[in-house]
């Protein structure tokens, strides 16, 4: 009986819906979804409390059939006529077909569910649509401390265990798919070489064990993780802390051998350690104490950044079989990664902190990704680096204001981006955050000048720029470590949340590709990413406006930096960028003041020419640079040499179109007058504008060389000096 009225009422409705159909015909409205997993809001106007019919037909049906529907619905409308219906296509892009009866002035609007791009969070206290925080995985909830025999050691507790993947589990239950992250806690990370010998070597069973033991626990009841990443931050070794928790020996100074015997003991380094340090040329000494002596003698030396190079891939294969394995075996798609553990391609990598560790090796990874801090930081004693020229001072330091430490940290990330297939994930700051000295009695803080673009609106620049990128996912290191407020840490994260919403609004679409194919020029006053997405080009421009003048006055503002809004057209230090077919996309809501979007067609990339008369009025014609590096100091220095150095020369063509360009190195023995050798160390045409660098290394300096020179001329007939040569000589 229950089931024949159903029917019949059923049928009424049937009935009732027809007869509405026909006092006003259905409106038809195509709908391009571009997207899969979208929300599709309708709004129209009928009659109060008439009936609307809705359908939602899948794209290229054809007749109405119940597998052609993405959608049905019936909407009422209320006291004012507004009609009002939201529902979820989770895919299928491509143009779909609103059909809806009885109703006028349909709108629609479509939204996705889930961003493209996002940020895990170390702190806890804020989550959004943006910012999802890690679950933690502590040492508490895997262990228990027990005391036998007056020695305290750890055992696994199962019971705990169990009771942290339960936790785990529901702490995800709200989570989207994507957006669930783990952090191996610093605390039990960190047990990872509790038991080493001669430093070297560690036994990885307990943290292993625990991470078997949980992720074995989280995959039976039904527990999923899109990713998992720790924060391993060795201690340097130095003579003071011999028992050291490092795995790399930055500094051993002091006059103590103890680290190297120890380690040139153990008969394993003649097997793992020694044939790889062949293999990258590391100069061993005769010291009769230890042939790892110049570790000791020279602890910023290439040789430690080869040793470096070597014990890198060592730990990376320690955290990898007690960690990363073990997530890979649960679960094979999870993404993963080590704080301060990235690959990089010589041709991509820049000098950090007056080091190139690209003449070491490439780098190595953790787990599946590539990750780095993006801070704003540069150590405070780095010397000439390869970074822009007009941005060294007057003792040769690599300048430290907002902008520059911004090219500096998007060139890293590009680096990174550029040199490997596996992905990356960055580190990010809060945007307060600096590096803190001292807190004074007034209870401010004295800053170190190390973190600089924290606190100004660079920041923001640092997220987008990295974001047309196309990370994995942001890391986020937000403020909770210093105990402020919670207030305090929800508007940290506010800020960031804003960013990855506009980034996500301007190019956070699954067909996006990264448009980027080099660094950013040292050259120039502005920084410029682009990103393919959504069938059309997105890119972001952002200009030095640190740039003074004799009165420390700023020389451009934002506005002043825009030329044209038409074709979108922007000017800075003699250099134009245009954008053919461009528009400038203007965001009245947005966080950001120190940049420009702008959206191009697909296949229609930025114009960059330069202005001849500002260049003749400053006395370049062709801007040029021969940087040179120490192998053995490892530092940069472009007046003295040893045997053993490295060649940037770095160009920027803005004579005109130079069809012949020529740079020599010539070697000199002791009285300057008797030449040795010559190499040929660049030689073909630089279009006008061409930015870029070549990297030549002359090894195995004959010790009678006293004398280097470099010489750019336009080709070995005309003989026509296009730069200013540079002389060295050997250091003592």
């Amino acid at each position: 009986m229950f089931k024949r009225i159903l029917s019949v009422s059923f049928i009424f409705l049937l009935v009732f819906g027809f007869m509405q159909f026909k006092t006003e015909a259905a409106s038809s409205s195509t709908v391009l979804i571009k997207d899969d997993g979208v929300i599709v809001d309708i709004n129209a106007k009928s009659i109060p409390g008439a009936k609307v019919a809705l359908l939602f037909l899948k794209p290229e049906s054809g007749e109405v059939s119940a597998s052609n529907i993405g959608y049905i619905g019936q909407i009422t409308a209320d006291e004012n006529g507004e009609i009002s219906e939201t529902f979820y296509i989770p895919e299928g892009t491509g143009n779909h077909m609103l059909k809806m009866s009885n109703c006028h002035d349909i709108s629609y609007d479509v939204s996705r569910v889930n961003p493209q791009f996002f940020a895990t969070s170390w702190s806890g206290e804020y989550q959004s649509d943006y910012i999802f925080p890690f679950y933690r995985i502590k040492l508490d909830d895997c262990c228990d401390t027990v005391t036998e025999n007056d020695v305290s050691k750890r055992v696994i507790n199962t019971d705990k265990i169990k009771a942290s993947a339960e936790k785990a589990k529901a702490y995800f239950e709200n989570f989207p798919a994507g957006r669930r992250y783990m952090i191996v806690w610093q605390k039990l990370i960190s047990i990872i070489n509790d038991k080493s010998e001669n430093y070297l070597w560690w036994d990885v069973s307990e943290l292993k064990g625990y991470m078997e033991s949980f992720f074995a626990a989280f995959k039976e009841i039904g527990g999923e993780v899109d990713g998992v990443v720790c924060d391993f931050e060795p201690t340097p070794m130095d003579a003071s802390n011999l028992r050291t928790k490092s795995i790399n020996i930055l500094n051993a100074g002091g006059g103590q051998y103890e680290p190297f015997k120890a380690i040139e003991s153990d008969p394993r380094y003649a097997t793992e350690i020694r044939p790889q340090l062949v293999e990258r040329e590391f100069e061993f000494s005769d010291n009769a104490e230890t042939e790892l002596y110049n570790l000791y003698k020279s602890p910023w030396s290439v040789n430690s950044l080869k040793w470096n190079s070597v014990i890198t891939n060592k730990r990376v294969a320690y955290l990898n079989e007690a960690v990363f394995d073990v997530v890979k075996k649960y679960y094979p798609d999870a993404k993963s990664s080590a704080y301060g553990h990235a690959a990089g391609e010589r041709s991509h990598m820049i000098s950090t902190n007056g080091h190139d560790g690209y003449r070491a090796g490439k780098g190595s990874y953790a787990g599946t990704h590539s990750s780095s801090s993006l801070y704003g930081t540069l150590n405070a004693n780095s010397k000439k680096q390869y970074l822009q020229f007009a941005n060294l001072d007057a003792d040769g330091n690599y300048l430290r204001d907002a902008y520059t430490l911004l090219k500096y940290d998007v060139n890293r990330a590009r680096g990174i981006t550029l040199s490997e297939d596996n992905g990356f994930m960055p580190w990010v700051a809060n945007y307060d955050y600096r590096d803190i000295e001292k807190q004074n009695d007034d209870g401010s803080y004295t800053y170190k000048i190390k973190s600089y673009f924290g606190r100004t609106p660079y920041y923001y620049e640092m997220i987008f720029h990295v974001g047309l990128l196309n990370p994995d996912v942001f890391l986020y290191w937000g403020p909770k470590y210093n105990n402020e407020s919670d207030e305090y840490v929800i508007g940290q994260a506010e800020k960031l949340n804003a960013c990855l919403e506009e980034l996500d609004v301007m190019a956070g679409y699954p067909d996006r590709e990264i448009l980027t194919e080099s660094l950013d020029s040292w050259n120039t006053d502005f920084i410029l990413t682009g990103m393919k997405a959504n069938g059309r080009n997105i890119w972001r421009i952002t200009p030095n406006l640190e740039i003074k003048d004799e009165n420390d006055a700023a020389v451009y503002t934002i506005e002043s930096f825009c030329k044209s809004k038409d074709t979108p057209t922007f000017e800075i230090s003699g250099t134009e960028i245009t954008f053919p077919q461009g528009k400038i996309i203007e965001n009245d809501w947005s966080i950001a003041e120190y940049g420009y979007w702008v959206e191009t067609p697909a296949n229609v990339r930025p114009e960059i020419s330069y202005d001849h008369e500002y260049y003749s009025q400053i006395g370049n014609d062709f801007v040029t640079s021969f940087h040179v590096f120490d192998n053995t100091k490892g530092l940069m220095n472009s007046e003295e040499f040893s045997e053993d150095i490295t060649v940037r020369f770095s160009y920027q063509n803005l004579s005109g179109e130079i069809k012949n360009a020529v740079v020599f190195a010539a070697g000199y023995t002791d009285d300057g007058k008797r030449l040795a050798f010559v190499h040929n160390i660049f030689e073909g045409s630089i279009a006008f504008g061409e930015d870029g660098y070549e990297i030549y290394r002359i090894a195995d300096i004959d010790e009678k060389i006293q004398h280097i020179k470099l010489f750019l001329w336009n080709d070995r007939d005309g003989l026509v000096p296009l730069g200013t040569s540079v002389e060295m000589e050997k250091a003592n």
